[in-house]
């Protein structure tokens, strides 16, 4: 399906090719290595056949109705679909929950900021008689994951990016910096875990994996088994053929310029495979919060 030769992607995901000056260095990964490797293999491509079909849906789209009033006048309307809240056990949450329920946490401090308190300043300004509504605030949950410089995710990509740093160095930061924050918990019994405190409820996340996850690096060996694929498809997916690349970058500015949601697919496809997964979401979330805020009417939860 691939187009590449078998022996070659074998080689790539078990084993890491190290260039020294006048010799090349062949060490064996382990098994947790090579299933890592593995999995960023298949998850970078379905992120780039991902951002591929929704590319292909809105040039579609695009070409259907440009000649439409609504479509010359930037009229849309924009579906969001994230996963809902997870707890799917206390030894079973990894660094996949924590990006999805911070995700949740996000949107639901922009339900809570329109929904409740900006439409109850509007009573209070036009002195309209109704019954306080009480809600949960979570502005400051969101702020210990964002925060500078010692916000939760940048302690997480901090120790991401140093060369002889461990999950348990990761925790232990985590919890220097953290252990007064109302939101956060270290658990009564040692265990390489911590707590949130989230709007939803408290969710325990274990830390093991949490590095290599976040860094979910493509192996240049495998991303070079890529790029000589025989398929034009999967090279422009990865971003080595040529004109595909063109091809798409000028969609790209062409549909972009025409959406709304066009500042949340700048970041190049490419991008996603070097880039850590957490400062990532944090850029997108932000994004996604802005197009939010600058929207009237409102959205509406379902």
């Amino acid at each position: 399906m691939l187009c590449i030769c078998a022996q070659q992607l074998t080689q790539a995901l078990t084993m890491r090719r190290t260039v020294l000056k006048h010799d090349v260095v062949v060490n064996r990964y382990s098994l947790a290595e090579a299933t890592q490797t593995r999995d960023a293999l298949a998850k970078c491509l379905y992120n780039a056949l991902f951002h591929w079909i929704v590319l292909r849906i809105n040039h579609s789209l695009f070409r259907k109705e440009s000649a439409t009033a609504n479509k010359a006048n930037g009229l849309y309307i924009g579906i969001l679909d994230i996963f809902g809240f997870e707890d799917v056990g206390g030894n079973c949450n990894s660094f996949e929950q924590l990006c999805i329920n911070y995700a949740n946490e996000r949107l639901q401090a922009y339900f809570n900021q329109h929904i409740f308190q900006f439409e109850q300043e509007i009573y209070m300004k036009e002195n309209i008689r109704w019954t306080p509504i009480q809600y949960t605030d979570n502005t400051e949950c969101v702020e210990m994951f964002s925060s500078k410089p010692y916000g939760l995710l940048r302690l997480v990509d901090e120790e991401s990016n140093i060369n002889n740093g461990t999950d348990q160095s990761m925790l232990e930061k985590l919890n220097t910096f953290l252990r007064t924050n109302e939101y956060y918990e270290v658990p009564h019994k040692r265990e390489a875990a911590f707590i949130i405190a989230h709007y939803a409820g408290k969710v325990k996340y274990q830390i093991y994996g949490f590095r290599e996850k976040n860094k979910d690096l493509m192996r240049h060996d495998v991303m070079n088994v890529l790029k000589g694929s025989k398929s034009a498809f999967v090279r422009e997916l990865v971003g080595e053929d040529p004109v595909a690349v063109f091809r798409w970058s000028l969609l790209r500015c062409t549909v972009r310029a025409m959406f709304a949601f066009r500042q949340a697919g700048r970041t190049k496809l490419r991008a996603g495979i070097i880039q850590k997964l957490e400062f990532a979401s944090f850029q997108v979330l932000n994004t996604l919060s802005n197009t939010l805020l600058n929207n009237y009417p409102p959205p509406s939860e379902c």
